[in-house]
């Protein structure tokens, strides 16, 4: 026959103890409770907070600053140039006489070189036209000084000339030279002022 358990009020030993942890258990839950209020703000303080801080207005502006900027420019200079010309001359005939009997035909050019300041060798062929077309002659060359002539000649036995001729092979050059101005493009900095868009509040 199974034994039955009778549960009977609390023996008064026991009943300090129970009445101890009960207090603590109420003290940690007020405990709790204070620290819960304390560091949780109500809606109320969080509102006041948010109102008390400064609102900022903002806005976007133009802030200069200096800058350098690359430009060229046409600027003028001097130059020299040199250009290869002959000297200036001229040609004169100083006789032309056909053939006569036992009296050779002769053509004889003057040539005057008109150059002030340089002289030079000139190569000139004088000659004869025959009538049946052909030419007959030689070059000579001479050097002949500034502002001075000379003379180119030929003669000949043929008696089927018809006119005298010459003809200028080589001209001595010189160089010409004259002071020009030209232009050229020169890269030049310079300080401007530009602008940015920053955003400032206040």
């Amino acid at each position: 026959m199974a034994k039955e358990e009778m549960v009977g009020p609390i023996p008064k030993k026991s009943l300090p103890i129970v009445i101890t942890v009960v207090s603590v258990l109420l003290v940690i839950t007020l405990i709790a409770v204070a620290g819960s209020n304390s560091s949780s703000p109500s809606g109320q303080a969080i509102a006041n907070q948010q109102q008390n801080q400064p609102q900022q207005n903002c806005k976007d502006v133009q802030v200069p600053y200096n800058d350098i900027e690359y430009y060229t420019e046409s600027e003028p200079y001097t130059d020299q140039e040199c250009q290869t010309k002959n000297l200036v001359y001229k040609v004169e005939y100083k006789q032309c006489s056909p053939y006569l009997l036992f009296v050779p035909a002769k053509s004889i050019i003057t040539v005057t070189n008109l150059d002030n300041e340089n002289g030079g060798t000139f190569t000139f062929w004088v000659g004869f036209k025959l009538k049946d077309g052909n030419q007959i002659g030689k070059e000579t060359s001479q050097y002949i000084y500034p502002a001075s002539s000379a003379d180119f000649s030929y003669e000949s036995n043929n008696a089927d000339i018809d006119t005298c001729n010459y003809n200028s092979i080589s001209i001595p050059t010189k160089q010409v030279c004259q002071y020009v101005t030209k232009f050229r493009e020169v890269q030049k900095s310079r300080t401007v002022v530009k602008y940015k868009t920053e955003t400032q509040c206040s």
